[in-house]
């Protein structure tokens, strides 16, 4: 039987929107009779962690397009995707890759999102438009 692991998860680039914002979790995969991999670990964040819009995360038994892995800072692609065997201690970092993926993901969740990063970006002037200056 395999022992307990140790990861660290992080959720990041609007994906821990779907964790109910909570951007890292510190958990321990139960003993199983198999060495935990990714593959197992993507089932066990979708049965526990995962609060909504799984399809926005995953797509069949992996991650949806779009979503950067990171296995203790190296793409999982390198590391050999769903097969790779968790180590205690991994770091973990699930993100959405590009601002066109965290602007999709924050809508989706969130649909009043586009009106209140207008709003941020107003108050505080991010535009970097002098004429605001005096609106702001």
């Amino acid at each position: 039987m395999a022992a307990s692991v140790s990861v660290h998860l992080e959720f990041g680039g609007g994906a821990e929107l779907l964790f109910d914002g909570v951007k890292e979790h510190h958990v321990t995969l139960p003993s199983q009779p198999e060495p935990w991999g990714m593959r197992q670990l993507l089932v066990w964040i979708q049965r526990n962690l995962l609060k909504e819009r799984p399809e926005l995360f995953v797509q069949g038994d992996s991650v949806r397009p779009g979503i950067l892995v990171l296995i203790n800072d190296a793409d999982w692609e390198l590391m050999g995707e769903l097969d790779y065997q968790l180590q205690d201690q991994d770091n973990v970092t699930d993100a959405a890759e590009d601002e066109g993926d965290q602007a999709d993901m924050r809508r989706r969740c969130n649909p009043s999102w586009k009106y209140e990063s207008f709003c941020h970006k107003m108050q505080h002037n991010s535009f970097n438009c002098p004429q605001l200056q005096s609106i702001t």
